[in-house]
């Protein structure tokens, strides 16, 4: 007998027997599972009531009066499922009914027999954990009677990776859902065999499903995988209503009256009684066509609330005169690969925040001789570095003013979109401040880009401005030789919160909140040498918001903070240590990078920009090594926040950043001030 854990269970060729109560197994079962119960559902119970009415003791013995006379029934049932004697035996926890089951299989002859450690519950930790995970979903949507499901059939057949919902609940979502699908599964054993179906899957090539909501009819999808979902691109089948009304004649009309009538009934709410009463009288003539028209009526709007109330800015519309679903099949095919063909980076010399111009030349076309005006009510502006500018509004509060945009750091035109907005609100949030409103800074190669993917990426913006609570009000566009993107935003902070990147003292410790590395892992995906488990890696830390920026503003021992984008860490560092006048250390082994970033360093995917920061201030560093070198001045964008706070309220931030799942490392310290402003140990 040996033991083995969830993974290697799934992966393996045995046959699986599931020794659990029947009423266990059918509440929820690892797919393919056989269940020889060693106990049935009333001796189960009674030997749990034994167990805490009397001991654990007595339980046992009576356990195993149950079970012995059946121990000739285990063997033949067991020897019919796997003849050659190889098997999974497994219970709830992995405890003694699986691990006595399986040494009575040894004993009788079986050649190998195999214990799931922490038995079906382990099963099921592992399926909630991998709904969590990353998919590359494509979702087909459209108003009833589109034909969707058969559509997903045609993908099927041509190749693609499909996951049918409704099929593996058993109901088509609707109140007429149910009609000829027979029992639904739990909502339990729903996840199981969906996670069953998608673990089959290449996670990084698409897959496709239907457009639900987060209800089939009794059963539920998995959270993690309904908000993915939610955010993938939504392929909308607009089809003529007459259409569809076919469609479902041809799909529902043999299908009894009575149970038509009754899903009739279900609706009347929503119908209005007179609708109902009318549907139910053509029902009574045998005129579905009319029944189905009637019934769009009140689907076709419902659909329509349930687009609007989506988070889902990825709407591509396909109009479509029919619901032959082959024909349907290669069109959406064709379009999908027409959008993701798209190179973005291709049309760009620069990407995201790499794109900045070195500090060191923005200086030099700062300096000026002309005189400036200085405002008072301008509290911050152009005579600092700092994140925005701020106006003091003369009642205790004032009005943050930023501006960001860049070339395209991803080919997905949506992604580009939302990593643009993200970055730009994200000055806002390293003052502390919350941002009110953004207008859009937008230029496009008309001759070169189609109108549908510069939608997609004012889509992207679009939706982190909602995320945020700070509308796109706006914006301005231009016929560019490139792609830019980004936001004017314009937020609020109450002046007793706000945060600069000068006001740092010495003693400070030093935090960072995201890990370093997006430059190099961009430019590796650029330069075709990324690896496929690690392409989410860069995006993921980009679209994330640093909207943590508005409680640490709050807190009176954050003393200094600044998001870090293109100038590298070592960049925004030296910026803070300049306008507080001090110096700086930073422990390179504290400081949070991602584990695969070296690897590509070595590969040579290091940016141009970070060079150029290098040569721009890399007279104020002192470094051991180039790869410090390459990972400090990596170019970010969207990147995290730097943060100096007092040292003894670092145990307050520590515990907000850990609650929000941020990195809560001290990476080092502000110090007196030195020869070198930064100092890499």
């Amino acid at each position: 007998m040996r033991a083995i854990d969830v993974e290697q269970a799934v992966e393996s060729s045995f046959p699986i027997l599931d020794v659990r109560s029947p009423g266990e197994h059918e509440k929820g079962h690892i797919p393919g599972a056989v269940n020889i119960a060693l106990f049935s559902d009333e001796e189960r119970a009674e030997i749990g009531t034994v167990y805490k009415q009397e001991s654990q003791e007595a339980a046992i013995r009576l356990g195993y009066g149950y079970a012995d006379p059946k121990r000739k029934h285990y063997i033949h049932e067991a020897r019919r499922i796997t003849p050659d004697g190889r098997v999974i035996v497994h219970c709830w926890r992995g405890g003694m009914r699986s691990r006595l089951f399986a040494e009575h299989l040894e004993n009788n002859g079986f050649k190998e027999v195999q214990v799931i450690t922490g038995g079906y519950k382990a099963f099921r930790v592992h399926v909630l954990d991998f709904f969590k995970r990353s998919l590359n979903l494509k979702v087909i949507g459209g108003y009833t009677g589109s034909g969707k499901t058969e559509i997903l059939h045609e993908l099927q057949k041509q190749g693609q990776q499909v996951i049918d919902l409704e099929g593996t609940a058993r109901h088509k979502g609707s109140a007429f859902g149910g009609i000829g699908q027979g029992e639904q599964p739990s909502v339990e054993q729903f996840e199981n065999e969906l996670y069953h179906e998608l673990a089959k899957f290449d996670p990084h090539q698409t897959i496709w499903l239907e457009d639900e909501s987060r209800t089939i009819g009794k059963v539920i999808i998995p959270a993690g995988l309904y908000e993915q979902m939610r955010s993938a691109r939504l392929f909308f089948l607009d089809i003529p209503r007459e259409e569809r009304a076919s469609f479902l004649v041809s799909g529902y009309a043999d299908k009894g009256d009575d149970a038509l009538a009754q899903a009739i009934k279900q609706i009347r709410k929503r119908l209005g009684g007179l609708r109902t009463q009318m549907a139910l009288d053509l029902l009574a003539e045998k005129n579905y066509y009319q029944v189905a028209l009637l019934s769009l009526n009140y689907y076709d709007k419902a659909y329509d609330n349930s687009i609007r109330k989506k988070k889902n800015a990825r709407v591509h519309t396909i109009y479509l005169p029919s619901t032959n679903p082959r024909k349907n099949a290669q069109i959406i095919l064709e379009q999908h690969q027409k959008m993701d063909n798209i190179k973005l980076t291709a049309y760009s010399h620069g990407a995201g925040c790499g794109c900045k111009i070195a500090p060191a030349v923005l200086s030099d076309m700062l300096k000026t001789q002309q005189p400036i005006r200085q405002e008072k009510n301008i509290i911050i502006g152009h005579h600092t570095k700092d994140d925005a500018a701020v106006y003091d509004k003369g009642d205790g509060t004032g009005i943050i003013s930023t501006t960001d945009f860049f070339m395209p750091i991803v080919d997905d035109p949506f992604i580009f979109g939302q990593i643009a907005a993200t970055n730009a609100i994200s000055d806002v949030f390293a003052m502390g401040g919350d941002p009110v409103m953004a207008i859009a800074i937008f230029g496009w190669p008309v001759d070169k880009l189609s109108t549908e993917v510069a939608a997609a990426v004012l889509a992207g913006g679009r939706d982190v401005c909602a995320k945020v609570g700070s509308p796109l009000a706006g914006g301005h566009s231009i016929d560019s030789q490139e792609p830019i993107f980004g936001l004017a935003v314009t937020g609020k902070i109450d002046l007793q919160h706000l945060k600069r990147n000068d006001r740092a003292k010495a003693g400070a410790k030093l935090y960072l909140t995201k890990p370093l590395g997006v430059g190099i892992l961009s430019t590796a995906e650029k330069q075709g040498k990324l690896k496929k488990e690690h392409q989410n890696i860069a995006v993921n830390s980009m679209t994330r918001l640093n909207s943590i920026g508005v409680q640490l503003g709050k807190i009176s021992g954050v003393q200094a903070m600044t998001d870090v984008t293109g100038f590298g860490l070592l960049g925004h560092l030296v910026e803070m240590c300049e306008g507080s006048g001090l110096s700086a250390s930073i422990h390179f082994d504290q400081v949070p990078v991602f584990p695969q970033t070296a690897s590509y360093v070595e590969l040579g995917c290091v940016p141009g920009g970070t060079h150029r920061n290098w040569q721009s201030y890399g007279k104020h560093i002192k470094l051991n090594t180039n790869e410090h070198r390459e990972i400090l001045c990596d170019p970010q964008t969207s990147g995290g926040l730097l943060i100096a706070v007092d040292d003894q309220q670092c145990a307050e931030v520590e515990q907000l950043l850990n609650d929000h799942d941020l990195e809560a490392k001290a990476i080092g310290e502000m110090c007196e001030r030195e020869y070198q402003m930064v100092e890499v140990i």
